[in-house]
């Protein structure tokens, strides 16, 4: 491979890295906002919310086979 097609490859997936960074913050941002409403008109409550995240961590790694990790602790 050449020096400027190796650079070019790099900066393509810098750019790729920094867009899927920017998709990721404003999933958050949206994901925190539908949180704190369903919290609010009392919908939910953050114990239950707790809970479901560790049931559902619990599941993704009985899928994946994976060991126990920390979510919303």
């Amino acid at each position: 491979m050449k020096p400027s097609v190796l650079t070019d490859s790099l900066l393509e997936l810098a750019s790729r890295l920094s867009q899927l960074k920017e998709e990721h913050y404003q999933q958050l941002v949206v994901l925190d906002s539908l949180i704190e409403l369903l919290v609010e008109k009392g919908v939910l409550t953050p114990d239950e919310l707790r809970r479901k995240a560790r049931e559902s961590e619990a599941e993704l790694e009985l899928e994946a086979g994976a060991g126990p990790a920390s979510v919303m602790t």
